[in-house]
């Protein structure tokens, strides 16, 4: 019944439609009235979130939080954001420390790695330009290796 109504609501150009749509990521993220379906919530939450809203950025960082501890097929990239939000300070005091830590262990993840390894080249660039390089060679030999010229 909730979940009928909330899905009206998101549709529509009621007044309640941006809430509508909140409580609806809610009830696919839990599973609540509806079967669970972590990227039909990730994907309202990320509408909400691009709405520049403080308490949407708040609740995504939630959801990457939740997710990226959850041992489903959106954990990478729920860690990814994460990092994102640690990075630029989204629903989150800026905290490089704990970036720097998802992007070491997205490093090890075949579909963010060239990401994690640029951000982690970049954040050495002033700290220690010999590890800047070692993450900058990683970087390159792993695009070399996805586009089959290594």
């Amino acid at each position: 019944m909730a979940f009928k109504i909330y899905s009206d609501l998101s549709g529509s150009k009621s007044e309640f439609q941006t809430l509508a749509k909140l409580y609806l990521a809610w009830l696919y993220l839990y599973g609540v009235g509806v079967d669970k379906d972590t990227n039909n919530a990730k994907d309202l939450f990320l509408e909400l979130y691009y709405q520049t809203n403080p308490i949407y950025y708040k609740m995504a960082f939630q959801l990457y939080l939740d997710l990226s501890k959850s041992q489903s097929d959106q954990q990478n990239s729920a860690k990814y954001e994460l990092a994102l939000c640690y990075e630029l300070g989204k629903g989150v005091k800026k905290d490089y420390d704990n970036a720097y830590e998802l992007y070491l262990d997205l490093s090890k993840s075949e579909d963010y790695q060239i990401k994690a390894f640029r951000w982690l080249a970049n954040y050495y660039l002033k700290k220690d330009e010999e590890r800047s390089f070692k993450y900058s060679q990683e970087e390159y030999r792993n695009s070399l290796n996805r586009l089959d010229i290594g």
